[in-house]
């Protein structure tokens, strides 16, 4: 007997998930880009962070004037950047300073946020 996704999706799971919001990146990501449309389905949280990324990198090279790897690692650390998810804002160890970290429960084979209750887009589920 092998692994049976469709059961895993019925149970009641959870996971901590640090970085943006979840939720709100692949609708964004999607409504700004027209990613749902061309493709029939919502993009993953992989692809919209992997287009911050580039954003952030875009930005971080023209402040800098530059390629030069230092300087843009200067510009990194000072600099915010506009980005599909807001501003991005790095500390000197490279850690984005707006990072807050949340709670995601699988309902109805979506992820959902679950907390904290200020970001949340659904009520946890127990098995009773």
């Amino acid at each position: 007997m092998g692994f049976n996704y469709q059961i895993f999706l019925q149970l009641i799971v959870f996971g901590l998930v640090e970085g943006g919001l979840y939720a709100l990146v692949a609708s964004g990501f999607s409504l700004i880009y027209g990613v749902e449309t061309k493709y029939a389905k919502e993009p993953s949280t992989d692809s919209a962070y992997s287009y911050l990324s580039c954003q952030v990198l875009e930005q971080a090279i023209k402040k800098a004037g530059t390629i030069d790897r230092e300087k843009i690692a200067a510009v990194l650390h000072k600099e915010k950047f506009d980005t599909i998810l807001g501003l991005y804002e790095y500390d000197e160890r490279g850690i984005n300073k707006a990072q807050r970290g949340f709670i995601c429960q699988v309902q109805s084979k979506k992820r959902m946020i679950v907390w904290p209750k200020d970001l949340s887009n659904a009520i946890p589920q127990f098995v009773k």
